[in-house]
């Protein structure tokens, strides 16, 4: 029954087929990379100013953490919050279905993170949610003379594995915004969907606006200078001679050749995670004077990508399976994906290479 629900909200999981034209799949290629670039947000500075009253205190980020989440849980079950309060019969048996669209009017969508969050600073409300939200404690432990209460969730399925398992890291605050910063966890939950948390916070921080990031500096890969801090006329020959695996492909008419002389770095690496060795390696791909760099590295039994151009701001894609299949002639398409075989999420296509 429980898997059954589930389907009615969080798979919605679409394939690439890859028996369609070159140009098409690279055309999904570009998009995707496009679309998560949207996500993205600048870091702000780790020490705010937290005002309280008329007093301009300055606290550090450990010390608003500490001091200021009075309660916090990140093992809630949101759903019921989006009931549609109608049934449906699948496979003989009548589940509940469930609606986004009553999501998005419960809650506010911050498109950075893409995580829904609610505010509560009454009792009135907060007993409306508590009614359909499983696990959180009761009215008195919130005192909302002193503290107000948030909410944060995501809608579906999470097709990146770092984003389904998330804490709260600190709360900052400046004159006009309040930051709730997001970490994946240590000991993650990869098999979760998605997050479900909550905090109960001082109300000094509470701000007219709001603003969550989800910091990915954890998965950073020591002793390797990040993309973004590559100058933009990082070249191919610079790429050779710091160890990239480099694909270039000069023209719509060209395949996509290894140039350097590591061609099978990629498959190494595959072949070292089947063994659950933890490793790397750094991608340059020149797609027509365009460049795009991707930092692949496999850890805590998960590929983590670093996606983006030299100089600019990266996405982080994680995935616990890169396989490869045959594309045409002597093309090869490595794709990601959280099972093998799953028809329930969308595999991601990485990289197209032809091999001689």
């Amino acid at each position: 029954m429980k898997n059954k629900e589930s389907l009615q909200k969080y798979f919605n999981g679409k394939y690439y087929n890859k028996n369609k034209n070159h140009k098409e799949i690279m055309s999904k290629i570009k998009n995707q990379e496009n679309k998560s670039k949207n996500y993205f947000i600048k870091m702000v500075a780790t020490i705010v100013i937290t005002l309280l009253g008329a007093t301009g205190l300055v606290f550090a980020s450990t010390k608003i953490y500490n001091e200021y989440i009075k309660k916090y849980n990140d093992e809630i079950e949101i759903k019921e919050l989006f009931y549609t309060g109608e049934m449906a019969e699948i496979d003989g048996e009548n589940v509940k279905l469930y609606s986004d669209e009553i999501l998005s009017n419960t809650m506010i969508y911050d498109e950075n993170a893409r995580l829904y969050y609610k505010i509560i600073s009454n009792k009135d409300l907060y007993l409306e949610y508590k009614s359909k939200v499983r696990g959180l404690p009761e009215e008195s432990e919130v005192d909302f003379n002193e503290n107000f209460f948030v909410i944060i969730t995501n809608s579906g399925s999470e097709l990146y594995l770092h984003r389904r398992d998330l804490k709260i890291d600190t709360i900052e605050a400046d004159e006009n915004t309040m930051y709730i910063n997001l970490i994946p966890k240590e000991d993650a939950n990869y098999d979760k969907l998605h997050t479900e948390l909550y905090a109960v916070v001082d109300k000094s921080l509470l701000r007219e606006n709001i603003n969550i990031r989800i910091d990915t500096s954890v998965f950073k890969i020591e002793g390797l200078k990040p993309i973004s801090s590559l100058p933009k006329d990082y070249s191919k020959e610079d790429a050779i001679e710091d160890g990239c695996m480099v694909i270039e492909r000069p023209s719509v008419d060209d395949e996509h050749k290894v140039i350097s002389q590591n061609q099978n770095a990629l498959d190494e690496l595959i072949k070292k995670s089947e063994n659950g060795v933890e490793s790397y390696i750094r991608v340059y791909f020149n797609e027509m004077q365009e460049i795009r760099i991707l930092d692949i590295q496999y850890k805590n039994g998960i590929f983590i990508i670093e996606d983006g151009h030299p100089g600019e701001s990266t996405v982080t894609k994680t995935f616990k399976y890169i396989t490869k299949e045959k594309f045409k002639d002597n093309t090869y398409m490595y794709q990601c994906n959280n099972t093998k075989k799953d028809p329930l999420y969308s595999q991601m296509i990485l990289l197209l290479v032809t091999f001689d």
